[in-house]
């Protein structure tokens, strides 16, 4: 049985890929940052973080859907807040932005309990706290349970 933990573990694991090197998925695309595994699960301010880059994950809500004789479907909405220091603050949040979208679209093939992931929005914080910057996804997970 999936549960929204695994699934949460599971987007953990594939985030921490992104290592600024090659992708293991598509050759032709070398990771823009390397993550150093600072992927956690949880909600943290600019202030209590240590370690640029970093990736945090909320799970925002989980609606159950059940299809006939025990077909339980289950929708994970997911907060994706991508932090990252640095002087060209614009230009950094897309780039780790472009990167979490890399492993988002290979999810699938990766995890077959996963039927979909959905990226529903991309926002960057263009410089508003510079030189911190923010990319912020909200994620759409569909799995069976």
């Amino acid at each position: 049985m999936t549960t929204s933990a695994d699934i949460i573990s599971a987007i953990s694991t594939e985030l921490n890929r992104i290592d600024g090197g090659l992708s293991p998925f598509d050759r032709a695309y070398r990771f823009n940052y390397n993550l150093h595994r600072d992927v956690y699960f949880g909600f943290k301010y600019f202030d209590e973080i240590s370690s640029f880059p970093s990736i945090y994950l909320t799970v925002e809500r989980e609606d159950y859907f059940h299809y006939g004789d025990n077909n339980r479907f289950v929708v994970l909405t997911i907060d994706l807040r991508g932090y990252t220091y640095d002087h060209e603050v614009e230009e950094s949040g897309e780039l780790l932005a472009q990167d979490i979208e890399h492993i988002m679209q290979w999810m699938k093939k990766q995890y077959p309990a996963i039927e979909e992931v959905r990226v529903l929005s991309v926002e960057t914080d263009s410089g508003l706290n510079a030189p911190y910057g923010v990319a912020l996804f909200k994620l759409e997970a569909l799995y069976q349970r």
